[in-house]
């Protein structure tokens, strides 16, 4: 609790030349002492690790009419840095405290006091008392100063409310959000409320969440795939067919997502040979290894494991993939030359690890790792920013 004294160290040389100002003027000690003697008695409660005792000498401090204008100017701006401090170390309960109590006095100006509700909405929201953070964050957008540095925490704490609706009616004032735009933000939130009417068996509700997306934004790949799921479970599968081919034009990113999928359906139509064309075109502006793999495993039951294995072998030769040397380790064809059953034995074995301690999906914007997906970051809540890792190790 010691190093907390430097934030009020400017207010005790300020208190202290006031008292001396206003001892002069009024030729008498006593109040002014008293100032002093209150200030550190302060210092020491902090000092001893007693921060409940010092925030009531310092309240106390802000009513003394010894205190001079510019003195409380001081005090109330260090005493709002000190709530911060409290709530930083977790402390969020004297954090609440003292910004209420600075929120409480007359004595502070307009703008401390609303610097002092932003602060203490801060200790709601940190503290999980969500409703009471949305009020006084609500109160604040009102103050045209205040709007576009609350309305961003109150889309949070809709977020994590997941009350959609009023998300999206924040969401369209706060503008875009890093590369993600506004629209596209809405798109996912209309398509959080389809997959919950999904799950609750409204399908119709569920349509109607995902045209919205649509209207958001034409390119929104995950209301397509969602669209594209429905239609395959309600046995519409050429209805689904076009959907997940959209995600390739919205964001081929996203490819791998719907091609087990797109997998089902052409089994179900008896359309394999097109998927097989569909595939090959795909490789020529992807790199990805997922599409290399579908199409191995489809030309292995048309064609048999030695078309497929000599295909994998090429397309390794141009994507080299972790993924893929499974794959042919799986073919028996892994390397031509090698019959030290041993030695394939130790690959298979290296090969299982790496896949098993990979991670699938990395965050672009903060770094988050993971083997599930995410349409929003856990770590840095922004929205489309996890997508699938490429390279060696990945995709």
């Amino acid at each position: 609790m010691q190093d907390l004294t430097w934030l009020l160290l400017p207010v005790a040389v300020l208190g202290g030349w006031s008292a001396a100002i206003w001892m002069r003027n009024r030729q008498t000690v006593a109040p002014a002492t008293a100032l002093s003697r209150d200030y550190l008695s302060g210092l020491n409660f902090l000092l001893h690790e007693e921060p409940d005792k010092a925030i009531d000498v310092f309240a106390r401090l802000l009513e003394q009419t010894a205190v001079t204008p510019d003195t409380h100017l001081v005090l109330a701006d260090q005493l709002l840095k000190l709530g911060i401090e409290f709530r930083k170390r977790g402390e969020t309960d004297r954090a609440i405290r003292l910004h209420q109590e600075l929120v409480g006095r007359e004595s502070i100006d307009a703008a401390q006091r609303t610097g002092a509700l932003l602060e203490l909405g801060h200790d709601f929201q940190r503290s999980g008392m969500l409703d009471r953070a949305e009020q006084l964050f609500l109160e604040l957008a009102g103050n045209k100063a205040y709007e576009q540095r609350v309305l961003p925490l109150l889309l949070e704490i809709y977020q994590q409310e997941r009350d959609w609706d009023k998300a999206i009616r924040i969401a369209g004032k706060t503008g875009d959000a890093g590369d993600v735009s506004a629209n596209s933000i809405i798109a996912h939130y209309c398509c959080e409320m389809a997959e919950t009417e999904r799950a609750n068996g409204n399908t119709r509700g569920a349509r109607e969440y995902l045209q919205q997306a649509f209207l958001q934004d034409r390119e929104c790949a995950r209301a397509s795939i969602l669209l594209g799921d429905m239609e395959r479970e309600a046995g519409n599968f050429k209805a689904a067919l076009v959907c997940y081919r959209q995600v390739e034009s919205q964001d081929i990113e996203r490819l791998p997502q719907v091609l087990d999928p797109m997998v089902d359906c052409h089994a179900r139509l008896g359309t394999n040979d097109r998927l097989i064309d569909y595939l090959r075109d795909i490789l020529t502006h992807y790199e990805g290894i997922s599409p290399v793999l579908v199409l191995t495993d489809l030309l292995a039951r048309e064609h048999g494991e030695t078309e497929a294995a000599v295909f994998l072998r090429e397309q390794l030769a141009r994507r080299i993939s972790v993924r893929g040397l499974a794959r042919l380790v799986e073919t028996g064809s892994f390397p031509d030359a090698v019959e030290d059953r041993e030695l394939v034995s130790l690959v298979t074995q290296l090969v299982d690890r790496l896949q098993q301690d990979r991670p699938a999906y990395t965050c672009h914007e903060c770094g988050f790792s993971g083997k599930t997906l995410h349409w929003q970051c856990p770590a840095c809540r922004l929205w489309d920013t996890v997508r699938p890792v490429h390279g060696i190790e990945g995709d």
